[in-house]
């Protein structure tokens, strides 16, 4: 602020100054009256002196003389300011998540939440230009004011693009067969045939909490179990031979596990020994029915075929 020190009148013993600024003026006036003697002129010059010295003082002024209040500078103090855009369907009401809510004076972008809120951050007042947009949607431009008096939420309405559409679900059904090792692909191949009798991995995962010696008796007919005390060993009856001799009222099937023999020649396999849990496959084949590679020792008692699973 500009101060000027001006000398309105010198009137004989009488000094009238005054400080003259932009939107005021104070005055001094400097008297002598009677009993007091202002003739010399060093009184005088040292009182205007004195005066000068304090219009020559800006600080002195400008604590006397205040000015007018400044408006706060948002850049400087750190100040800004928030509004909220809200983004809804016009047809249902409901919110749109993902829309791009994009400040085209800063170019800064805010994608709307799952409940369709996109907060803006803006450095100082003003108003903005504000474009709302989402794929199959119309999009929409708006105004929004920021200021300290603005903290109303802002509602955009985005309609659906009359040229867009909503697409059926796609179900995408993988078409590759499922892995099978290989050996149970053989398995898999004798059971389409229908010569046998086959319990499925779903099958016996379904039955993990049964003995296998109790499975095989409910499933297979024709068996035995010849049950003792800890096991249970899987018999095959049998009247004749091939050649028609009288022979033991009992047979052994051979069994194999992963196509490896577990029972001696003429000997039963413990049912036991084995749990449904550990099972991805168990076929079992008559005279009749026996694959020529497990027929090794041509019994002619029949076999029980056991796969492990891989997981």
């Amino acid at each position: 602020m500009q101060q000027m020190f001006v000398a309105r009148r010198f009137d004989g013993p009488t000094i009238d100054l005054a400080w003259v600024s932009r939107d005021r003026e104070r005055h001094v006036h400097l008297h002598n009256n009677e009993s007091t003697r202002l003739g010399t002129c060093v009184r005088t010059a040292a009182i205007a002196t004195a005066l000068l010295a304090v219009v020559a003082r800006p600080s002195v002024l400008s604590a006397q003389i205040p000015s007018k209040p400044r408006a706060p500078d948002s850049t400087s103090s750190g100040l800004q300011y928030v509004r909220v855009v809200g983004v809804f369907d016009a047809e249902s009401g409901e919110a749109i998540p993902g829309a791009e809510v994009i400040d085209e004076m800063a170019r800064r972008t805010v994608v709307s939440s799952a409940r369709g809120i996109a907060p803006l951050t803006f450095a100082d007042t003003g108003a903005s230009l504000i474009e709302v947009r989402k794929v199959g949607y119309t999009p929409d431009v708006v105004l929004i004011r920021h200021s300290p008096g603005d903290t109303i939420p802002v509602t955009v309405v985005l309609r659906r693009a009359s040229d867009s559409q909503i697409l059926p679900k796609v179900v995408v059904t993988d078409s590759a067969p499922a892995f099978i090792s290989p050996a149970l692909r053989g398995f898999e191949e004798r059971r389409r045939t229908g010569l046998g009798h086959f319990l499925t991995e779903s099958e016996l995962r379904a039955s993990e909490h049964r003995k296998l010696a109790d499975l095989l008796q409910a499933r297979v007919p024709g068996i035995l179990i010849q049950r003792g005390r800890g096991s249970n060993v899987l018999a095959s009856p049998r009247a004749f031979s091939l050649t028609g001799a009288a022979k033991a009222p009992v047979c052994y099937p051979d069994a194999y596990l992963d196509g490896v023999r577990m029972n001696r020649v003429g000997g039963g396999v413990n049912l036991d020994d084995f749990q449904v849990s550990d099972l991805a496959g168990v076929e079992f084949h008559n005279i009749a029915t026996v694959p020529v590679q497990f027929n090794a020792t041509g019994s002619g008692c029949g076999v029980l075929l056991l796969w492990t699973r891989e997981r």
